[in-house]
């Protein structure tokens, strides 16, 4: 349950400072950010505590002095979380300011210190001059932030900045273009002056200058740059090519430079950002404005992860304590239901036949793409089809028989059309037996043999060591086809794994980075299991001698 702070004297000189420096409220002066900050209750909430709920009259609204919270809405028939409001955010002035019911709920993620205010308060801030002003695009601000999306978003996660590349990175790509444009106006003018009256050069450049430019353009929009309350993103697309994405969570990032190249580009904002890694490497996002404030923004983000980390632990712990001691304070764990609909639309991506992805309990087994199949029976096919082809016209006497074949021809036939199946079916049994399978805790890389008649190839590697995944489908072609390679990064000296030529490579990528994330956080909770038996036995054993003995006091006390 939430507690009114016992020095509410220090929290709101804290809060007045916070309030101070809130974009929202610059219209206030001083005297009048002090007055605010008076109107303020100041309660501390638990980690997983709920503020606010869906359905619930908007009768205040809150700012974070300490802490963090997230906003959790339903989204088509899901529950997801589509905002975090991290220390020096207000959050429910929505319901306020449309005088309508809660519609979504807020839960704070860890120990936090929110200032709340009434209604009164609020009508009082929306009478000083510019206040509604202040407030009224927000809801503009919170649509934008959850409409955006990326393939793979997670439903616990929330996209904190998403932005392309730098203007000066489009005007940059014009340089062709122009020049294939001054090229055709001089040719143009050079038989001007030859009294030579024809502008097709002109024209014709001034065609491909404008395809050009226009192509630059979507080229320029077409690649994301992605930090989120989880991991950075960068997706590299590359029209009429190949496509290309590198991740990396929050809790690997270790060091971030920014680099500008020359004067001009330190004057108009075009920086170079890379993101040093532990044991990923190194993401680079180039050619971005507003680099510091990314860089800051990857750097709270990932402060913030480790606080939701270290609030996790300490949940466990009262947990144990409330299981051991039999005390009842509420709810501890959170009481969102996120896990609603958790399964991976995987299935919309299946083609009819043959079976590319196979599900059986925990484990997904993927084929590779059937692109790869026809290669490898092509020949086969056709050898079947022209044997299939002699055999009916023979039997019917049509080209290139002119009757009714004989027999031995006949049996020639059959046994040729055995030998032409058996060579199929082995090139259908090696694309069979080349097998990607991903289970709950690790990834297994099998090629096995046509109908067993070799040996079986066979690499095994858990979760444990992976540490980033990402995916490239090298070029128009593959990308039409929906087909690329997935590779997986291990730590130490065990060789990277790479999901070759596998259909829906995207679907693939998300499925196991989702499965990644899954496995570190059951092994999270196994180490603070341990820790809580461990925890729990000396609380135990202190519960139990203090019952015998009386009050313990230190030896010497």
């Amino acid at each position: 349950m939430s507690t009114e702070l016992k020095n509410q004297v220090t929290v709101r000189q804290q809060l007045t400072e916070m309030l101070r420096s809130y974009p929202r409220l610059t219209n206030l002066n001083d005297e009048q950010i002090q007055e605010l900050a008076n109107k303020a209750v100041c309660r501390l909430y638990r980690a997983n505590e709920m503020v606010i709920q869906t359905g619930d009259s908007g009768a205040e609204f809150f700012f974070i002095v300490e802490g963090q919270a997230r906003v959790v809405k339903e989204v088509g028939d899901e529950l997801k979380v589509v905002a975090h409001f991290n220390q020096g955010d207000l959050f429910g002035e929505q319901a306020l300011l449309k005088k309508e019911r809660r519609n979504a709920t807020v839960e704070v993620m860890v120990d936090s210190t929110l200032a709340m205010f009434d209604q009164a308060a609020w009508e009082w801030l929306l009478k000083i001059p510019g206040g509604t002003e202040q407030f009224s695009n927000l809801e503009k601000e919170y649509s934008k932030q959850t409409a955006s999306t990326f393939p793979g978003i997670h439903k616990d996660e929330v996209i904190i900045i998403m932005t392309k590349r730098h203007v000066l990175a489009y005007i940059a790509s014009l340089t062709t273009p122009l020049l294939i444009l001054l090229i055709g106006l001089l040719i143009s003018g050079l038989l001007s002056l030859l009294e030579i009256p024809i502008i097709l050069p002109a024209s014709i450049a001034g065609f491909f200058a404008l395809i050009g430019a226009i192509f630059n353009y979507f080229e320029w929009q077409n690649d994301d740059f992605i930090v989120t309350s989880q991991r950075v993103i960068h997706i590299e697309r590359i029209i009429l090519h190949g496509e290309t994405r590198e991740e990396s969570p929050l809790t690997a990032i270790q060091d971030i430079n920014v680099t500008t190249r020359n004067l001009l580009t330190r004057f108009f904002d075009y920086h170079v950002l890379t993101i040093q890694t532990a044991g990923v490497g190194k993401i680079v996002f180039n050619g971005l404005k507003n680099t510091e404030q990314i860089k800051n923004a990857i750097f709270e983000q990932r402060a913030a992860a480790q606080q939701r980390v270290a609030a996790s632990d300490t949940t466990a712990m009262r947990r144990t304590l409330v299981q051991t001691m039999g005390w009842s304070v509420g709810p501890i764990e959170s009481t969102i239901p996120l896990k609603k609909n958790e399964e991976q639309k995987l299935k919309k991506y299946r083609l009819p036949l043959p079976r590319l992805t196979i599900r059986k309990g925990d484990k997904i087994i993927w084929r590779k793409h059937p692109w790869v199949l026809l290669k490898n029976v092509w020949l086969q096919s056709l050898a079947l089809l022209g044997l299939f082809y002699l055999l009916i016209a023979g039997l019917g006497g049509f080209f290139p028989f002119s009757s009714q074949m004989s027999g031995p021809i006949f049996i020639l036939l059959v046994v040729l059309i055995f030998f032409a199946f058996s060579w199929f079916s082995y090139g259908l049994d090696d694309w069979r037996k080349d097998i990607y399978i991903v289970t709950n805790d690790r990834i297994l890389d099998i090629e096995g043999s046509p109908f067993n008649l070799g040996p079986e190839q066979r690499r095994e590697g858990t979760f444990g060591v992976i540490q980033n995944i990402t995916y490239q489908s090298p070029s128009f072609f593959t990308r039409v086809l929906n087909m690329g390679d997935v590779v997986i990064e291990t730590a130490g000296t065990m060789d990277t794994f790479t999901f070759d030529h596998v259909y829906d490579y995207r679907g693939v990528q998300q499925e196991i980075s989702k499965r990644l994330f899954a496995f570190k956080e059951q092994q999270r909770q196994k180490e603070r299991k341990k820790n809580e038996d461990r925890f729990s036995k000396w609380l135990g054993e202190y519960h139990t001698m203090s019952g015998e003995v009386g009050e313990i006091t230190p030896k010497g006390g």
